[in-house]
């Protein structure tokens, strides 16, 4: 029976045991998509995330008394992730394969609004599930030494790709659009962005010859092109991007780079700050604030694990934003004969930037954001500038 989602994404790791204690690569995939999505590892106050990954890899006696695997309800959500990590044992078993073919024909049926991903560490020749023409994450190279489980560094590249896979999938409006790529645009100061260099130089390993097909970047004396205005490529990459901005001393006083995280904010963009400020600045940049910040104050010796988890914070960023609106506008249209009426959805909460941008332009009346409530004194600010506009928490929405 059809029942009205309730979630705006679920995800599933399947993966089959390989016995003898050791859950093996398909449970340290379900554990880091969890300590990614589910919040813990973003040490946030605030609830905008809150991702439960679900599993499935062991069969239980249903009500009859038959051993099963759980079925999974499609209809409690929107869209869901299935992630099958398909091994030398999940391929030799037949429970595995009959129950990979009945959710691929759930899939089917409904009409491509889930994702299927397939990661392939079978060492059977053409072994793969039955999950027609998708294409799977098969990377050798991802694999530990002896072969029973992922690298810390295979397990990271791992997430981002996932990562990046549902992030392009839970867009507005890309259902049937061919996959791209997540670019992350890279802004930073010349004067002292030597550590951005260096970024750059680790974010060259990450890109498909290694293992990361998902991910771009956008850096701008490698992607600009010559005999067009810069700053038109510029916005145009910031428009689709998630943006990093690596905030060192100059950063704060740069007319490019305060103009590049103006456009982001007013394009409404994920941001993720990367501090590596050393001495310090006369004049803070005062529209840095209310976005995650990343603090690294040391480079030395500083190895691609240190990328790695940046990337994947910054694209846990893009993937709360984006989910939190789906959710957000979705329980405001259900409400019958809502009373709330030129709404702005703030998947940040609100600043005096959005307002700026957003609020003025529209006759906007009431701004929807992320919870908990911002504090009195805060609220007082907003009153100020925009008197009569209804600032309300998702979770004071009242029907």
């Amino acid at each position: 029976m059809t029942t009205t989602p309730f979630d705006s994404i679920r995800i599933y790791v399947l993966w089959a045991p390989p016995g003898g204690g050791n859950e093996g690569p398909g449970m340290q995939v379900a554990m880091a998509l969890n300590d990614s999505l589910s919040g813990s590892a973003s040490k946030r106050d605030t609830a905008g995330l809150g991702i439960t990954v679900r599993h499935r890899s062991r069969q239980w006696p249903n009500k009859q008394g038959v051993s099963t695997f759980r079925p999974i309800d499609f209809d409690a959500a929107e869209c869901n992730v299935i992630i099958a990590v398909y091994t030398d044992v999940m391929h030799g078993r037949d429970e595995w394969r009959d129950y990979l073919r009945q959710i691929y024909k759930t899939y089917e049926q409904r009409g491509g609004v889930d994702l299927l991903l397939p990661i392939i560490l079978s060492k059977v020749p053409g072994a793969r599930p039955s999950w027609g023409q998708v294409q799977g994450i098969a990377r050798d190279e991802y694999l530990s030494t002896d072969g029973k489980g992922l690298s810390p560094s295979g397990l990271r590249r791992l997430i981002l790709d996932v990562l990046s896979r549902i992030l392009e999938k839970v867009r507005p409006n890309t259902a049937a659009d061919q996959p791209k790529k997540v670019t992350i645009f890279l802004s930073h100061a010349k004067q002292d962005g030597v550590d951005a260099a260096t970024l750059v130089e680790q974010f060259g390993r990450l890109k498909p010859s290694s293992g990361v097909p998902g991910v771009g970047l956008f850096y701008d004396v490698a992607h600009t092109l010559t005999g067009a205005n810069f700053d038109e490529q510029f916005l145009g990459a910031i428009k689709e991007c998630v943006f990093l901005a690596i905030v060192t001393d100059a950063y704060h006083g740069r007319p490019w780079c305060q103009w590049e995280l103006l456009r982001a904010k007013q394009w409404q963009r994920p941001i993720v700050v990367w501090d590596r400020t050393d001495e310090g600045t006369a004049r803070s940049f005062p529209y840095l604030g209310n976005v995650p910040v990343v603090r690294t104050p040391n480079l030395d010796g500083a190895s691609d694990d240190l990328v790695e988890n940046l990337l994947i914070q910054v694209l846990v960023e893009a993937i709360r934003m984006q989910v939190w609106e789906n959710d957000a506008r979705r329980r405001m249209s259900a409400i019958a004969g809502s009373r709330y009426d030129k709404v702005a959805y703030f998947a940040r909460p609100p600043e005096l930037a959005d307002i700026a941008y957003q609020c003025r332009a529209r006759e906007i009346s009431v701004i929807v954001y992320p919870d908990p409530p911002i504090g009195k004194d805060e609220r007082s600010l907003f009153e100020a500038v925009l008197p009569g506009v209804l600032l309300l928490s998702l979770g004071e929405v009242q029907q």
